[in-house]
């Protein structure tokens, strides 16, 4: 939608884990939310981060398992590894789980908006969408939840009041 101006609930900053996480459980709290996503729902963790090394860690255990198969009177050979297979596999963890996150936010019927978003006031996420801009009105709140979060205050709102900030260690 092209110059769209909507309103919601709850506006999110980021479709990672606690994107998706915050805005699950405000749908079911029944508040309406957009969550706004410049990348895939799923962020840094489902894409590059902890899902697919944790794939690849999967078929490194393979590997040690099956050297140590002898110990336990499992005659084996020397495995071989097919790199390309291995990322195979790890592309295929990786999509099964986009694929299943993203039919979730489709039937929790949150607005999924595709872009890179920025503060504008206490209110309002505009985001700069394949289509032109569109500005995401909170009537509650606004989460913040990207691990950009400096780039998304540094050129948002220096002097801004309203705001309730809590930061984790």
């Amino acid at each position: 939608m092209a110059d769209g101006s909507d309103s919601f609930d709850l506006v999110i900053l980021g479709g990672g884990n606690g994107g998706y996480s915050a805005a699950f459980r405000a749908v079911k709290l029944g508040l309406s939310v957009a969550m706004v996503e410049r990348d895939k729902v799923g962020g840094t963790c489902l894409h590059r981060g902890c899902i697919p090394t944790k794939a690849l860690l999967h078929a490194a255990d393979l590997v040690d398992e099956i050297k140590s198969a002898g110990e336990f009177g499992i005659i084996a050979q020397e495995p071989q590894v097919d790199w390309g297979k291995v990322l195979d596999f790890k592309e295929s963890v990786v999509g099964r789980m986009y694929k299943g996150l993203s039919g979730l936010v489709k039937r929790a019927k949150v607005e999924l908006v595709e872009g890179e978003g920025r503060l504008t006031d206490a209110r309002t996420v505009t985001v700069a969408t394949s289509d032109g801009e569109r500005a995401l009105t909170a009537t509650k709140a606004i989460v913040v939840a990207t691990a950009r979060i400096r780039a998304i205050f540094r050129s948002s709102l220096p002097t801004a009041t309203g705001f309730t900030t809590r930061t984790t260690p």
